[in-house]
């Protein structure tokens, strides 16, 4: 508005038809076409923005990690990979119904963001499934971040089913050929031992 206004005075002033001519086509449309230019710009970053959010959690979705491969291969640091799976969420879903386990969802991601550094990713994979992405750190700094998340979200209960999840942690140390998916899998099957050990001390 203040521009507008600011232009309109300008015309006001002008003193021959000419002189208004050359105004419009010099400084008019060019401001014009630059206010358009920045409202679709802005409106495509938030478009952008949401369509790598999971709506339910905030969390990046899986449309996320090809660009965040991308980065790392050209920041070419070490990072560690994490795949986390929660525990009791089917029976919390089954006893406390669906509310509660997309409660437990947000509360899960909440905790993580919180906890996370700044340059650390959380991934909604699927279900409640998060993968965690942390650069610059070796499987054991990792696990100090990880564990201090887990030690948060064991606070969380539902009745007396406790909140808490299983974690793989793979560390890259060729990230020029860092390949998320393969790092994925093999972040997955060393999350399901660390389930299976937790399923045989419970038995």
């Amino acid at each position: 508005p203040d521009k507008i206004g600011f232009i309109a005075f300008i015309l006001t002033e002008l003193q021959n038809p000419q002189q208004v001519f050359d105004y419009t086509l010099l400084i008019v449309i060019p401001v014009m076409i630059m206010g358009m230019a920045g409202v679709f710009f802005a409106k495509f970053v938030h478009a952008q923005h949401i369509s790598f959010r999971d709506p339910l959690t905030g969390a990046y979705n899986k449309g996320y990690l090809p660009l965040t491969e991308n980065r790392l291969r050209k920041k070419k640091h070490i990072f560690t990979l994490a795949m986390l799976d929660l525990d009791n969420f089917k029976p919390i879903n089954d006893k406390f119904g669906h509310h509660a386990g997309d409660e437990a969802l947000k509360r899960i991601f909440e905790i993580a963001n919180k906890e996370k550094r700044s340059e650390d990713t959380i991934i909604r994979y699927g279900g409640d499934e998060f993968v965690m992405i942390l650069p610059e750190t070796d499987a054991k700094g990792a696990k100090k971040i990880l564990e201090r998340i887990r030690n948060k979200v064991q606070d969380i209960k539902y009745g007396n089913i406790k909140l808490g999840f299983s974690m793989g942690v793979v560390l890259e140390k060729k990230p020029k050929k860092a390949d998320l998916q393969h790092l994925i899998k093999q972040a997955d099957k060393k999350m399901y031992k660390d389930k299976a050990r937790k399923h045989e001390r419970n038995r």
